[in-house]
C-alpha cells in the first residue's frame, strides 16, 4: 500500500486494491458454497422465530406427525395381508366343501353302506355331498363318520362314532378338544358321550352306544350327533351337529358313512345355565373338598325373569345319600358367585365309590323351592362328571376346577339309576 502526504503536512494510506489484482491476475468468484448454506440456515432460523410457538413445540408436532404417518403405513400393510390370508381360508374351504363328496384322494368310503373302498358317489356309503351345496364357506364344520346297525328282536340300535375330519379350530392355540353327544330324540334324557380328544382336528374316537327303540318307534326317531370343544373354565362350545331321520336309514343292514357337520340351532340342548366348582381330595387325611365357586346363565324361575339360587351338594354311596351341604342364597340373579368350600371325610377305598350330586335350586319363600338343574361326578359318571373326577384323583392334593352345564332332574336320576 502507498503512503502519500496531503495539503496538511498528514499522511494519509492508499488502500490496497483486491490481492488478485495487487498481483495483476483477473477477477475471481468468491467462494458460494458456504455462503449458501449460511443464508438457508438464516432463512430457516428467521421462519422458526416468527411462528407463535416455541421450538420444542414444532419438534413434539413433527415427530407426532411422523409416527401417525409411520402407523398409517403399517395399517395399511396389515389389512392387505390380512385380506390375502382370508382370501387363502375361503379358497380352502371351498376346496373342501366341493370335495366332499368323495373321500382321501377322490374316492369314497363304502358302497351301499357296508366297509370297503369305493367310487366318488357310491350308495350312499360315501362322504355326503349333497349337503354341501347350500353350505356357506363361514359355515363350514367339519365332517362325522359314524356306523349305525340295528337289532329288531332286542330293540336295541347300536350307535358307533368312528371319527371327525377337518374340525374348525375353537382354540386359540389354533386347536379343538372335541367330543361327541349322542341321543335319539325326541327322547333328550338318555344322552351318550365319547371320550374328549385333546388337541386334535381329525379326531378318532370309535366308541359305540346302545339305545333303545321299539320297531314301531323307529320312523319318528331322530338321531342326532352334537359335536363339542371342551373347555375347563369356561363353557363348552358347540362346534356343529348331524341329524338323522332312521326313516332314512336302512335299519336292515350296518350303514357307515360320512356326513358334513351342520351348525347347531341348540334347539333341543336346553340352556339351564352351568356351574364352575372345584374338586380336591388328600388320601392321607381322606379329605374332599368341595368349592363352589359360580354359576352362569341359570334359568329364570320366578316372574322378574331372575331367580334366587342356592347350590345344594349330596354325597352318594351305593344310591343313597350320606351327606348333604348348601351354600348362601343369592338374591335375584342368574350369575351367582358363592366361593364357598366344603368338606367331606372320605376314605381312599370309599373315594372310588361315591358320587357327587351338585343341585343348583331356586328358592322361594311362599311356596316350594324349584329344582333349576343337576350335575353329578364321580367314578360311575360319564362325560364331564368323569373327566373331572379322574383329574381329581390324578392330581391329589390340589384343586381342580371345571365348568359343567346343568342338566334336567330327571336325566341326572336316570344315570344315577342305571348304575
Amino acid at each position: 500500500m502507498g503512503v502519500a502526504s496531503r495539503g496538511d503536512g498528514r499522511l494519509w494510506r492508499r488502500a490496497a486494491g483486491p490481492p488478485s489484482q495487487a498481483h495483476g491476475g483477473g477477477p475471481t468468484k468468491a467462494p458460494s458454497t458456504a455462503h449458501a448454506s449460511t443464508t438457508a440456515k438464516d432463512f430457516i432460523t428467521n421462519i422458526v422465530d416468527q411462528l407463535p410457538f416455541p421450538q420444542w413445540a414444532l419438534i413434539a408436532m413433527c415427530v407426532g406427525g411422523g409416527l401417525v404417518l409411520l402407523c398409517i403405513i403399517v395399517c395399511i400393510c396389515r389389512c392387505c395381508c390380512c385380506r390375502k390370508k382370508e382370501e387363502k381360508k375361503k379358497k380352502k374351504a371351498g376346496a373342501l366343501i366341493n370335495g366332499g363328496g368323495g373321500g382321501k384322494g377322490g374316492g369314497g368310503k363304502g358302497g351301499g353302506g357296508g366297509k370297503g373302498k369305493g367310487g366318488g358317489g357310491g350308495g350312499g356309503g360315501g362322504r355326503d355331498s349333497s349337503a354341501s351345496g347350500g353350505i356357506e364357506d363361514s359355515q363350514f364344520r367339519g365332517r362325522l363318520q359314524y356306523s349305525i346297525s340295528y337289532d329288531a328282536p332286542n330293540a336295541q340300535l347300536q350307535v358307533e362314532v368312528l371319527k371327525a375330519e377337518d374340525l374348525p379350530a375353537m382354540d386359540r392355540n389354533g386347536k379343538s378338544e372335541p367330543y361327541v353327544v349322542v341321543m335319539v330324540l325326541p327322547d333328550k334324557q338318555n344322552k351318550k358321550e365319547t371320550k374328549v380328544k385333546r388337541n386334535d382336528l381329525n379326531p378318532t374316537f370309535n366308541e359305540k352306544f346302545i339305545f333303545r327303540v321299539i320297531p314301531a318307534e323307529t320312523a319318528n326317531r331322530t338321531l342326532l350327533f352334537v359335536v363339542y370343544d371342551f373347555n375347563r373354565f369356561s363353557k363348552h362350545d358347540i362346534i356343529g351337529e348331524v341329524r338323522l331321520p332312521l326313516a332314512s336309514i336302512d335299519l336292515e343292514h350296518i350303514t357307515e358313512e360320512w356326513k358334513l357337520i351342520s351348525k347347531s340351532d341348540n334347539d333341543e340342548m336346553e340352556n339351564l345355565g352351568d356351574i364352575c366348582f372345584s374338586l380336591r381330595y388328600v388320601p392321607t387325611t381322606g379329605k374332599l373338598t368341595v368349592v363352589i365357586l359360580e354359576a352362569k346363565n341359570v334359568k329364570a324361575m320366578d316372574k322378574n325373569g331372575l331367580s334366587d339360587p342356592f347350590v345344594k351338594i349330596q354325597l352318594m354311596e351305593n344310591g343313597k345319600r350320606i351327606k348333604k351341604k348348601k351354600t348362601t342364597i343369592k338374591k335375584e340373579t342368574l350369575d351367582p358367585y358363592y366361593n364357598e368350600s366344603f368338606t367331606f371325610d372320605i376314605t381312599t377305598d370309599q373315594i372310588h365309590k361315591v358320587q357327587l350330586v351338585i343341585s343348583v335350586i331356586d328358592h322361594d319363600k311362599m311356596k316350594k323351592n324349584d329344582m333349576i338343574g343337576k350335575v353329578f361326578v364321580g367314578s360311575e359318571a360319564t362325560g364331564g362328571g368323569l373327566r373331572h373326577w379322574n383329574d381329581m384323583l390324578n392330581n391329589a392334593r390340589h384343586p381342580i376346577a371345571q365348568w359343567h352345564s346343568l342338566s334336567r332332574p330327571e336325566e341326572v336320576k336316570t344315570a344315577l339309576g342305571q348304575r
